[in-house]
């Protein structure tokens, strides 16, 4: 059980809660989960009890990353209910603009067609097909991850890490352009098959700003004996 008094928020692997939206927290990976009430959410169970909390596991929780095959435009996106939003997010990646490397539009109007397994077919089933698509992590270390997939499907290799610009993944040892993907995670292309994947961050601008501050410490060493010899005698050192 976690200490309830840290002066420290995040100083575990963990995240605030999503309120009742239990496929975020699929989503994002989470896979155990700390409350105080009971929960009745699809793929969550009971796994421990003590001190009034109550620990659950999450059998849905996705991997670092995982391959979607459907894809789906985000102007449409936002269009949609938050109950829509997140079935959709668990059956295709949301993009900005559609993409030819990701084969199928997903048919949002299948969200209307209710029945027994409706639960099942749009939420549970697309979520087990991703896990079985998913990245194994090999070694996961500050700014450099890396792992494996097989996919059965070409598509779009999604990872629940934030985009940003200072992001490389590199698959089978080739670099990939990557892009913003699901609202805001880092995405790139891959075709089926096996592939290696690998993941670095370097923050952006730091080589540049180190060369700068380099050549500036040089100019200034080779203009001090410039600057000593010009100053009057009675000055110098």
């Amino acid at each position: 059980m976690l200490p309830q008094r840290s002066p420290i928020k995040n100083f575990t692997n963990w995240l605030p809660n999503f309120g009742g939206r239990y496929v975020l927290n699929s989503l994002m990976g989470v896979k155990y989960l700390i409350t105080k009430s009971s929960l009745d959410w699809p793929g969550f169970h009971k796994i421990h009890a003590a001190d009034g909390l109550l620990i659950f596991e999450n059998d849905l929780a996705l991997p670092l990353g995982v391959v979607y095959d459907q894809q789906f435009p985000r102007d449409r996106f936002e269009t949609l209910s938050v109950e829509a939003k997140d079935i959709v997010m668990t059956n295709a990646v949301i993009v900005d603009t559609l993409r030819s490397d990701v084969p199928h539009i997903y048919d949002v109007a299948q969200l209307g067609r209710g029945n027994g397994n409706w639960l099942t077919a749009n939420y549970v089933a697309p979520a087990q097909m991703l896990q079985r698509r998913g990245m194994a992590v090999e070694k996961f270390s500050h700014g450099h991850i890396t792992g494996t997939i097989v996919s059965d499907v070409p598509g779009a290799l999604v990872f629940s890490i934030p985009y940003a610009k200072g992001w490389s993944v590199a698959i089978d040892a080739v670099d990939q352009p990557i892009f913003r993907a699901n609202v805001g995670m880092l995405a790139t292309g891959v075709s089926s098959g096996q592939h290696r994947i690998e993941l670095r961050y370097s923050l952006p601008g730091l080589f540049p700003g180190l060369l700068l501050g380099f050549l500036g410490l040089v100019g200034v060493w080779t203009l001090r004996p410039i600057a000593l010899r010009n100053r009057p005698l009675l000055d110098r050192p």
